[in-house]
This record gives structure tokens, sequence and C-alpha cells, in this order.
């Protein structure tokens, strides 16, 4: 499983994801690349960035985890779906 340190204590992605989006974006950009690849490809990577900014929006004072991402990216709207459906497929390794 995937630790984080976040204030110096060990911290599973299962349990929050950090407080910063941008760090957030990495870290699941990072975790949806297949071997080889250096970057998502752009619309791979704004779709993933606007379910990203869209669950914390919806959680506003708490801090998301990887689960609530990947709800966010199940429910998304049906012109995302089939990138959605391949960073799902990415994600679901972990």
């Amino acid at each position: 499983m995937l630790k984080l340190k976040h204030n110096k204590i060990p911290v599973s992605l299962y349990d929050m994801l950090p407080p910063n989006r941008l760090a957030a974006e990495r870290i699941l950009e990072f975790l949806c690349l297949k071997p080889g690849e250096a970057a998502l490809e752009s619309q791979k990577h704004y779709t993933l960035v606007k379910y990203i900014n869209e669950t914390y929006s919806r959680l506003m004072d708490k801090l998301p985890t990887l689960n609530d991402v990947i709800s966010c990216l199940e429910n998304a709207l049906p012109e995302d779906k089939a990138i959605t459906d391949d960073l799902l497929k990415r994600l679901a390794k972990f």
C-alpha cells in the first residue's frame, strides 16, 4: 500500500489525500501512469484534474480519500465516461 508523509506521520491515501490539490493531482496522475509513460495524455490529465477538484469541492472542509476520487470518477458525466473508465482501470491496481 502506498504511504505518504503528512506532517511527519505516515498516512495512507485510503485515509486521506494531501490538503494541497496540486500535490493530490500529481500523486494521482503518477498512479494512473502505465509503465513507460512519462505523463498522461492532455485530455486524460484534464479529466482527472476535473474530478479531483470536484471531489475536493464536494467534501469542502474534509480531506478526500482515494476512494472518494474513485467514486467521483465512477459517477462521471456521460461525455467523460470513456476517459474516466480508462482512469478507473489504471487506478484499479490500488
